[in-house]
């Protein structure tokens, strides 16, 4: 039975150079916005029916149509709050994501969502109007605040683009789903997501007297993590998960590691970012050291990066403890190499701008060594871009080195291929490894030889 028309208050209009356009009540002081009838026609399958929109009375027909046959949905009932309706839309333990991951397993990870949820408290809820309602969200409301995120000026594009995607997933949905009326995304702009500065990576030189450093000064959970890390391009989360199932010894040259997992902040053990298992080869003498690291492990579990501290779940050594104690001993070489004495503070940079003074009324300081890892862009991950350098560097095969570094390959991830024809098929990564650490390696025999 076709709808009743009686309480169904629209208008019609021609916008100059545009076509023609519908608007209708949404509700107590409230309309949807200008809407294309042209759009509404493909919507519902009547192109050949209406080829060409003549005038008025003929899209206002459309319209009425539209509204009987439920095209066109008035009451939508999306009264419920904004900041609540986002929040629960990234709920890892929620309804929706629990039925994502029955229909295709793993599709969002608790990390994942946790993130997002982090978006959404941290940088939508805040620019909110109190009290928002789902329906309240216009297209301009959503552009405007994509902007002003632009304007504060202390994120990068692709931070802000992420940010946005916590915010308009849920908000397209809602419309799909009939929550409310229209897409509020229509008017948000591209941006461009590409980082501003190229990631950047040490010299051989460098990464040689930075190893020398951490081997006399550092722990051997930093030491090891930063030779794996450089000889195989593994990510820092990788890392953290590796087990000592995960390696096995082919002969006294190479081993190869078996990387299927990564550990994530939030959600702690889950599958690599690409969620494919690979095989990377590894210099034995590095992979004996790594199986020593784990057997030194208390815990009862097979981690061969173990938690330094007692924690709750007995999680492995963690990322921010890595990335601070390497950066602690890169300040040095990054200093001396610069022409300054290792340990030079200078006024931190941030603290300036903001304005920012200590409790004695000082400048808070900074080693020099950061300011000049910032500038040359340098992180733990610069050792992926690292690794991947040198290898071509030194003439890798490019697909083999995809097979290294988590590319897709039916070959690889045959999980009843022997470690022997694994590492046969990435025997020239496996020469470019112990050339990438070679001097490290130099360094444990004579080592070696004097413990003798």
């Amino acid at each position: 039975m076709p709808k009743t028309v009686s309480a169904f208050n629209y208008t019609v209009f021609e916008r100059e150079g545009l076509g023609w356009y519908y608007q209708y009540s949404a509700g107590e002081n409230k309309r949807s916005s200008m809407l294309s009838v042209a759009k509404l026609v493909k919507r519902m399958g009547l192109a050949e029916e209406y080829p060409k929109l003549k005038n008025k009375k003929m899209c206002e027909r459309i319209v009425v149509l539209a509204y009987e046959r439920g095209f066109i949905k008035v009451n939508l009932g999306a009264g419920g709050n904004l900041a609540e309706y986002l929040m629960d839309y990234w709920d890892f333990d929620g309804i929706r994501i629990r039925r994502l991951n029955k229909r295709r397993p793993g599709a969002v990870s608790e990390n994942y969502a946790n993130i997002m949820q982090g978006y959404i408290k941290n940088h939508i809820v805040p620019r909110l109007k109190r009290g928002m309602t789902v329906e309240d969200v216009t297209p301009k409301f959503v552009r405007d605040l994509s902007n002003k995120l632009l304007d504060a000026d202390d994120k990068a594009n692709a931070t802000v683009d992420k940010i946005m995607v916590a915010f308009t997933k849920p908000l397209r949905d809602a419309w799909k789903d009939d929550m409310i009326h229209e897409n509020p995304t229509k008017l948000l702009e591209r941006m461009d997501t590409k980082p501003e500065k190229l990631r950047g990576i040490l010299t051989r030189s460098e990464l040689q007297k930075v190893l020398v450093v951490l081997r006399a000064k550092a722990t051997e959970h930093t030491y090891l993590a930063v030779l794996l890390a450089a000889a195989t391009g593994m990510r820092l989360g990788e890392i953290r998960a590796l087990s000592r199932d995960d390696i096995t010894v082919v002969n006294e040259q190479d081993s190869i590691l078996t990387v299927s997992k990564s550990w994530s902040v939030y959600g702690g053990e889950k599958s690599t970012k690409g969620k494919k298992v690979r095989y990377v080869p590894c210099p034995t003498w590095l992979a004996e050291k790594l199986l020593a690291l784990g057997r030194l492990n208390s815990y009862g579990t097979t981690a061969v990066f173990w938690s330094i501290k007692d924690a709750k779940g007995n999680p492995p050594v963690s990322s921010s403890y890595l990335r601070e104690s390497f950066y602690k001993y890169l300040y040095d070489v990054l200093e001396e190499g610069a022409g300054f004495k290792a340990g030079t503070t200078v006024d931190d940079p941030d603290a300036v701008a903001k304005g920012i003074k200590d409790k004695d009324g000082k400048t808070p300081q900074i080693r020099k060594g950061e300011l000049l890892r910032r500038e040359r862009n340098i992180s733990f991950h610069s050792f992926r871009h690292f690794f991947n350098t040198e290898a071509q560097a030194l003439g890798a095969d490019t697909d083999k080195l995809r097979l290294t570094v988590g590319h897709e390959s039916k070959d690889m991830t045959d999980n009843y291929t022997h470690a022997e024809k694994r590492l046969d098929m990435v025997k020239p990564i496996a020469d470019i490894s112990h050339l990438i650490v070679g001097e490290a390696e130099v360094i444990e025999e004579d080592n070696d030889a004097g413990s003798c």
